[in-house]
């Protein structure tokens, strides 16, 4: 994919907003060597998604500046699932931005305590959520009926400027049902236009 840059960038030009999720591991490449080619997505503008539990050079990360933009895990990771984990990224990397997926601090704590943490803590550098339903096994699923009425509680302090990706695994003829669920969790999800949604 990233040898097409330049292609998929005249294609997404009509969107708003585009992200790149860099891998969540490194099988092939070194760390080093994912991030060299990672810097060619820097000048675009473009998030680049990050699991924190990837790092293990910082200063290597930091090349990316703004770029970086780190997403809480869910339970499977041994790090960045809560905001106290994920801090210490956020204070080697200075520049970077937060993705915030909720089915992932729901899943970590359903009472959404972890989840009001992060929108407290990191709130300023919020830049995408991503959401889901997130099942026991960390899989995402659609939204559903409790997945939904945890959102709301803490979708007051969600900006509606901030673009929503949903993760949500649906076919075609569902997906219009899916949009309408998720801007039903913001306060004023009537004013959220459908095309933040992806």
């Amino acid at each position: 994919m990233l040898d097409s840059l330049d292609s998929l960038t005249e294609e997404l030009r009509p969107f708003e907003h585009v992200a790149l999720h860099a891998p969540s591991r490194f099988e092939k490449l070194t760390e080093k060597q994912v991030v060299a080619r990672l810097k060619d997505v820097t000048g675009r503008g473009w998030a680049i998604i990050v699991h924190p539990d990837v790092i293990r050079d910082y200063k290597l990360w930091r090349q990316l500046g703004r770029a970086v933009c780190l997403e809480n895990m869910d339970k499977r990771k041994s790090t960045g699932r809560t905001a106290k984990e994920l801090a210490r990224y956020f204070a080697e990397l200075p520049e970077a931005s937060f993705c915030f997926d909720i089915g992932h601090a729901r899943q970590i704590d359903p009472t959404m305590q972890e989840a009001a943490a992060f929108l407290r803590c990191f709130g300023g550098r919020l830049r995408q959520i991503h959401m889901s339903y997130v099942n026991s096994q960390s899989r995402h699923e659609r939204l559903n009926f409790e997945s939904l009425t945890a959102f709301r509680r803490v979708s007051h302090w969600i900006a509606d400027a901030v673009p929503v990706i949903l993760e949500t695994p649906v076919e075609e003829e569902a997906m219009e049902a899916e949009v309408s669920a998720a801007e039903s969790v913001f306060v004023n999800g009537a004013n959220r236009a459908p095309h933040r949604f992806s």
